[in-house]
């Protein structure tokens, strides 16, 4: 029998279907569109939505989903006698208790305490280890006279699952019992006779894994997760759904709610004309000219958009027990009464107030928001972020907005100063950009992360059932 995927050919017509992600089997049914929010096409066309996003949305509650969007995570290997002391030189992260089969959330931050990269850090072996959406890494050997060696993974793929049935999915896949994995511990299996690695953890909170594999067999073993997922309520994540995971469970995104910090010169040299792309740093200014839309009443100062762990809700990722780039100046930021991450709900009659003007269109029109949130339906690479107000002062910032299926409420993700952090405060959102219409929106600080389900790192499998059983 034809699997899901399978199921349903198109009918014909003039207009030509776009071509799927080589990491995604084509899927006619999914509604794609030619924009990812980093501009690079090597993975193809990535789709917004499968079945709708309310759908897509319920799925880390109440089922399982499969996402595939993380890709390209430009792994990064690095081996060698002095691999270990290169991330302790450069990540905040400590290192004591990180033995093999372990992973953590590394960050690189630059000498003012501002994060310049985050990503997923694997260790392999006694001197090896894996890392994933940290390029950066890279560089920093660069800057050192370290015994390592290093190779870019291109043929590395990801797969997420998440859910309180993605562990019975996962399972089902590879045929093996894996409730020995406990939260950030991998270990190799294997689906349809490839290797793959079973990773626990995810960006939506709740119970969740991850496949790796390579590109070779990854479309079987894709095919594979939909058809053993079916019993179990998986639905596939287009890139709507998936950006609403980290902003509902409270992991704010790189290039959706935050910039890295990129050098003055990097900045200086994106305005100039003639930049060369074979050029790492003329690369990224080009990135920064050329694709970068900076959206929302913070306007268009991209130092704005930079943020420490502690604004990010990941001071526990902060350790003072090694000497590391950006120790001396976030020891200050940690001693002091610096910014914090919370979660706001807008308030639903200023929300439709807004919506209203939309429709009326009196003299300059609103910002559009009648999208579910602000930064997947564009076709640049937009970051949007408003000021929080306090009695017309700057208090915060906001950025991650999205309707909330789950909760029937809008929210956002806030970095706000203690004093109006307290759960309960009023402020007002200021939506719309510099010489647009715009309105002060009350919104009421919550709990952050808002996801009120039992948290990957808290969940007992024990109560799961047993492949086979």
């Amino acid at each position: 029998m034809q699997n899901e995927i399978d199921a349903i050919k198109p009918e014909v017509t003039s207009i030509p279907l776009e071509p799927s992600s080589p990491i995604l089997p084509e899927d006619h049914r999914a509604r794609y569109h030619f924009a990812n929010f980093l501009g690079d096409f090597s993975m193809g066309v990535m789709p917004v939505v499968f079945t709708s996003w309310q759908d897509e949305c319920t799925t880390w509650k109440e089922s399982c989903y499969l996402g595939s969007l993380l890709n390209p995570m430009n792994p990064i290997r690095v081996w060698g006698p002095d691999a270990l002391q290169t991330l302790k030189d450069f990540t905040t992260n400590s290192y004591e208790k990180f033995g093999v089969g372990r992973a953590k959330h590394a960050i690189f931050c630059g000498p003012d305490g501002n994060i310049v990269c985050d990503g997923i850090l694997l260790r392999m072996a006694e001197d090896e280890f894996l890392g994933y959406c940290l390029p950066y890494w890279a560089n920093c050997i660069g800057m050192g006279n370290y015994d390592v060696q290093f190779e870019f993974l291109p043929n590395e793929v990801v797969y997420q699952l998440g859910g309180p049935t993605s562990l019975q999915v996962v399972e089902a896949a590879c045929e093996e019992d894996l409730h020995d994995i406990k939260f950030l511990q991998h270990r190799p299996s294997s689906i349809c006779g490839h290797e793959v690695r079973i990773l626990r953890a995810g960006m939506a909170g709740s119970l969740a894994y991850e496949v790796h594999c390579t590109r070779d067999h990854c479309a079987e073993i894709y095919r594979k997760l939909v058809e053993v997922g079916r019993p179990f309520g998986l639905k596939r994540l287009g890139m709507a759904a998936y950006n609403m995971t980290h902003w509902e469970s409270g992991f704010p995104n790189a290039y959706l709610d935050w910039m890295p910090a990129f050098p003055p010169e990097v900045i200086e040299r994106s305005k100039a004309a003639d930049l060369d792309p074979a050029n790492p740093n003329d690369a990224l200014a080009m990135f920064i000219r050329d694709r970068l839309d900076l959206r929302g009443s913070v306007g268009k100062d991209l130092t704005a958009y930079f943020r420490n762990p502690y604004e990010l809700g990941w001071g526990k990722a902060v350790r003072f027990d090694h000497d590391f780039v950006g120790r001396e100046a976030l020891e200050k930021i940690a001693a002091g009464d610096h910014r914090v991450m919370k979660t706001l709900v807008w308030n639903v009659d200023d929300v439709t107030a807004v919506f209203r003007d939309q429709l009326t269109m009196g003299g300059v029109p609103s910002v559009d928001i009648a999208m579910p949130d602000d930064t997947t339906f564009g076709v640049t690479s937009n970051l949007h972020q408003d000021w929080v107000l306090k009695d017309g002062e700057k208090v915060g910032v906001s950025a991650g907005r999205m309707v909330s299926v789950n909760y029937g409420c809008m929210l956002s993700l806030g970095v706000l100063e203690p004093s109006v952090a307290e759960e309960g405060s009023e402020v007002k959102v200021l939506w719309g950009a510099p010489g647009e219409r715009q309105w002060e929106i009350r919104a009421t600080v919550a709990r952050y992360p808002y996801l009120d389900v039992t948290r990957n790192d808290k969940l007992d499998v024990n109560t799961i059932p047993s492949f086979g059983k």
